[in-house]
């Protein structure tokens, strides 16, 4: 017995189907003002179905869903592009990275058996010049001992004859006193010299007052690096024209006998005073001279330290150089170090005679 729908007039076969209808029935759930409450619905379309069947068949034919399934296809494909992508270049990022750790290792070997050897061949050069340097220390030992011995003979002969020489001199007294007293009486040679030697030796700026202040200073100023490597010659001529030369035009020091390396200098209460190797002269100017020096050493093998860095193992040539220098610079600062030391000062108190010397002698 067919059933007819209250709603929309639709007729339908048995209450059964006429049950699905009232539940399913767009038209006749809009003319109630109902939606299907379910949770199949089309992506494409948004429309609603009751069932899975229902849906299915639907998205057969709803060309936006079979659009949006195209493209989740596509984005798929498009990951798994990616991830073979990235897959294969992670594989080559590996190889390349293995090939170029083999490539270092090579690398680094080589450079440590070049470095090696050239380490070694510096280290032979380094230890024969060592051996030279030895065997001359030998030599000037061999050469002390020798010197020391003629030494003591000479003094053991000094003893022997000092006994002998009192006796003679005891004679001589008398006849210097005779001739002293003349010397009083009248002018002479002598005083002629004296007086020529105070005429060069200033009385205002005198060897008692100069300051340790006032002479650090000056080689500060004037004990430059040209200096520093010019040695002893260069140092006398730069104390001789900064310190001895005074402002007055005359000079705090002069030389009497330049052979004998015999100084004058006029003290603090105007007497005329003796310098036997300008000692007193090199002992007040020796410690800020070697202030000053150890600071330009110090600059210079800093310097020499920094370009050995800069040059590579293969330019032996410029390392060699740059080592050479070296020595020349502790050479020079062994002059400044032994500078008040009379066994090796002879340069420059030689040229502070030469450099100073008076016309006259007494």
């Amino acid at each position: 017995m067919s059933e007819v729908c209250t709603h929309c007039k639709s007729i339908l076969k048995n209450k059964s189907i006429l049950g699905t209808h009232l539940k399913t029935n767009k038209k006749c759930l809009a003319l109630r003002g109902l939606t299907i409450k379910t949770e199949f619905i089309c992506e494409g379309c948004k429309m609603h179905y009751v069932s899975t069947k229902h849906l299915s068949s639907h998205q057969d034919s709803c060309k936006n869903y079979r659009k949006i399934v195209i493209e989740q296809k596509l984005k798929e494909q498009d990951k798994y592009e990616q991830k073979l992508k990235e897959q294969y270049e992670q594989r080559l990022k590996e190889q390349y990275e293995q090939k170029s750790k083999e490539q270092e290792d090579k690398y680094e070997q080589k450079l440590k058996e070049q470095y090696e050897q050239k380490s070694k061949e510096q280290e032979d050069k380094y230890e024969q010049k060592l051996k030279e340097k030895d065997q001359k220390i030998q030599e000037h030992e061999t050469r002390y001992n020798i010197l020391n011995a003629s030494f003591e003979s000479i003094q053991k002969q000094y003893i022997e004859s000092k006994e002998e020489y009192k006796h003679q001199i005891e004679k001589l007294q008398d006849r210097i006193e005779s001739i002293a007293k003349e010397a009083v009486s009248r002018p002479t040679t002598t005083n002629n010299t004296i007086n020529h030697i105070r005429n060069n030796l200033s009385s205002k700026y005198t060897l008692d007052e100069l300051k340790d202040a006032e002479i650090l200073d000056i080689c500060r100023e004037n004990l430059t690096e040209q200096v520093f490597m010019s040695g002893h010659k260069a140092i006398a001529k730069m104390c001789t024209e900064k310190i001895i030369n005074t402002k007055d035009e005359k000079k705090m020091l002069c030389c009497t006998d330049a052979s004998r390396k015999k100084f004058k200098y006029i003290d603090k209460t105007g007497n005329l005073k003796e310098d036997i190797e300008a000692r007193i002269f090199v002992d007040r100017v020796s410690k800020p001279i070697k202030d000053v020096g150890k600071k330009i050493y110090e600059n210079i093998m800093e310097d020499l330290s920094v370009q050995r860095e800069k040059v590579s193992d293969e330019d032996y040539g410029k390392k060699e150089r740059l080592t050479t220098q070296s020595f020349q610079v502790m050479d020079r600062y062994k002059d400044i170090i032994n500078i008040d030391d009379s066994k090796y000062n002879n340069n420059f108190t030689n040229e502070l005679a030469i450099l100073n010397k008076t016309n006259e002698t007494l």
